[in-house]
């Protein structure tokens, strides 16, 4: 572990959801629903705050494209920053629900992605 870092990982695997990638609602009986992060959410929230995060994405071609897509598009910068919608409902508008948006200086986050091509 790397003094400088905060490890997060994400183990990729065919059944790997978008609610795993970027979290979720839990209900609690006779409470308010609270929000929990995916692991990737985590990794974006760590690095919004001021950490230098190291995302380690295990098994990257295992991961379903629908999920792919998401690892994608939050990991292209757009203008120095990372951006990703967490799915997260924070305001309400004119009757319209505002999600989330984390954005990121790109010296906040690093990206290890890895695979196992088996004998190809």
């Amino acid at each position: 572990r790397h003094p400088e870092f905060v490890p997060i990982f994400v183990q990729g695997h065919a059944d790997l959801t978008g609610r795993d990638l970027l979290g979720y609602a839990f209900a609690r009986p006779s409470q308010a629903d609270v929000w929990m992060d995916g692991e990737l959410t985590q990794a974006f929230r760590a690095a919004a705050a001021g950490a230098t995060v190291l995302l380690i994405v295990d098994e990257i071609l295992r991961i379903p494209s629908m999920q792919l897509n998401v690892l994608v598009s939050a990991l292209a910068p757009v203008g120095g920053e990372f951006l990703l919608k967490t799915g997260r409902l924070v305001d309400v508008v004119d009757g319209i629900g505002v999600v989330e948006t984390l954005r990121v200086p790109a010296a906040n986050l690093r990206v290890i992605a890895t695979t196992n091509m088996g004998g190809r």
